[in-house]
């Protein structure tokens, strides 16, 4: 059954064989920890992600756009609010 929104669900994953440089493989296993975070909702580090990348990889320039579309530090923004974001990096 699908989590309600906002819930928290964790998943493990399956075992997997990690290859490192110099290191013999070793096998480990992750964690997963998903949220569903409703629709149209991004995590605020995501979305930071995907403007830094628009703006090139300029953090000043993603900063500046960030704080003047108001987008909060924390918790998630819409796909409206990313856009208008990006927009800022335009003009």
């Amino acid at each position: 059954m699908p989590a309600a929104s906002g819930v928290k669900q964790f998943v493990l994953a399956p075992r997997v064989t990690l290859t490192t440089v110099g290191n013999r493989p070793h096998n480990a296993r992750m964690l997963a920890h998903l949220v569903d975070l409703g629709d149209g909702a991004i995590s605020v580090n995501v979305a930071k992600k995907v403007l830094l990348d628009d703006a090139g990889g300029v953090v000043a320039r993603t900063q500046g756009a960030w704080e003047n579309a108001g987008l909060p530090g924390t918790g998630t923004v819409t796909v409206a609010q990313l856009e208008k974001a990006d927009a800022k990096l335009e003009g």
